[in-house]
């Protein structure tokens, strides 16, 4: 993290303000520090994401970092920003297109392990083959919470989605179905969830600070519809 902040800081012309915390030593911190990385990096065209991403050393940080980006880029302003981030999300993984809503969504089954959700196509868990359908990984090492709350919301909304491995549902706010991601259910940093119907896929996932969040961060779309 250390290169992060030497790296941003050594470009004098920013006029950027100084990170938030010298050493990131909690998840609190660290977190604080992803947000203020990213932001960073979106005005000034750092390419020290990019690298980051690609690299993966400090996985835990940079699933942090990916979920401060998605934020952004599955938001109500991710537009604005499509052309400036697009070295950066094909280093996640994403190819993302504009949508008719004006929002983006992924389009493919490549994002990197630290991204917050991503999907893996169509076809049957590792593990148990008689679960069968659209993938889903979620990565709970995106999240400072020792379990997370992620709202599903499917197109058309059949509630179909169910999860095979490390959360469980608990509850709607609103148009989203709410899951609790629980370590004890996963031998892993990761959730799956699957989705059984043919065909093509429309899918958001947010994240909510708490069951009553009216204002969860959507961080990941995907429409694989042509």
């Amino acid at each position: 993290m250390t290169s992060f902040i030497s790296l941003i800081n050594s470009n004098s012309q920013d006029g950027l303000s100084r990170p938030p915390v010298h050493t990131a030593v909690t998840l609190a911190d660290k977190e604080a520090l992803a947000e203020w990385i990213v932001k960073t990096s979106f005005r000034n065209g750092s390419s020290v994401l990019q690298a980051a991403l690609e690299r993966e050393a400090d996985f835990r940080f940079c699933s942090l970092l990916s979920r401060c980006i998605c934020k952004y880029i599955f938001g109500p302003t991710g537009m604005r920003l499509l052309d400036r981030v697009v070295d950066i999300v094909e280093s996640m993984g994403y190819r993302l297109e504009v949508q008719k809503s004006g929002r983006l969504a992924d389009t493919r089954a490549r994002g990197n392990m630290s991204t917050p959700v991503k999907y893996r196509g169509f076809g049957s868990t590792l593990n148990n083959p008689d679960h069968r359908g659209h993938l889903f990984q979620i990565n709970r090492y995106s999240f400072i919470d020792d379990a997370p709350i992620i709202g599903v919301l499917e197109s058309p909304e059949t509630d179909s989605a169910y999860p095979t491995k490390g959360m469980r549902e608990i509850g709607r706010n609103g148009i989203w179905r709410l899951f609790r991601l629980e370590p004890e259910l996963s031998d892993d940093m990761t959730a799956l969830m699957i989705k059984p119907e043919k065909g093509d896929v429309q899918m958001e996932f947010a994240y909510f600070r708490t069951v009553d969040d009216p204002n969860p961060e959507t961080i990941y779309r995907v429409n694989t519809a042509r």
